[in-house]
């Protein structure tokens, strides 16, 4: 690939370097038990983000709260996509319990299907059109965590990112800081 700041251009149709990123941060939220955006989120985020910056590149970011009980087909799709998962008590030497985890695969086609939430894919190859990011995160308030697939917090597929923000209460620890963590 060709070189673009001492950075290497991948080749595949969607990587490369684009001068204006654009991200579309989508949080959709089950729940008011607390603010996803809390402790100056969104301001973090886009400082964080201007340091993946690429000489005089442009990034971008929109933020959009939706609660799935304003949304019906949101909220289909989201409950769709969460999965039951049973623990055995007798293999894990515990007690049973029922924990969940969000399905990728359902969401993501309940999302591009279903028009869920609207993009546009970026076009391959054509750095002057601004490369569009959408970033899916379902904020929950559970009492086990949600995983997807059942092992990671975020993941990419198809274009998209998806990622779960758990409560601070969740029985893995907070995922999302806590208003006593301080900010650099």
């Amino acid at each position: 690939g060709v070189d673009v700041g001492g950075v290497p251009v991948n080749e595949d149709p969607f990587g490369g370097y684009y001068e204006r990123i654009a991200i579309h941060l989508y949080v959709i939220a089950d729940h008011l038990s607390y603010d996803p955006f809390h402790n100056g989120f969104a301001k973090r985020l886009r400082k964080s983000l201007s340091r993946l910056r690429i000489g005089e590149q442009m990034i971008g970011l929109t933020t959009h709260n939706v609660m799935v009980q304003d949304d019906p087909e949101l909220a289909m799709a989201v409950a769709t996509s969460i999965k039951p998962i049973a623990k055995d008590a007798e293999k894990d030497g515990g007690p049973d319990v029922v924990t969940s985890y969000l399905d990728s695969a359902s969401l993501y086609d309940h999302i591009t299907h279903d028009h869920v939430v609207e993009w546009e894919p970026s076009i391959p190859g054509d750095s002057t059109v601004p490369r569009v990011v959408p970033v899916i995160v379902v904020s929950v308030d559970l009492e086990h965590p949600l995983l997807i697939d059942g092992s990671s917090v975020c993941k990419t597929v198809g274009g998209l990112v998806l990622a779960v923000q758990n409560s601070p209460e969740s029985s893995i620890g907070p995922s999302v800081p806590s208003s006593s963590s301080s900010s650099s």
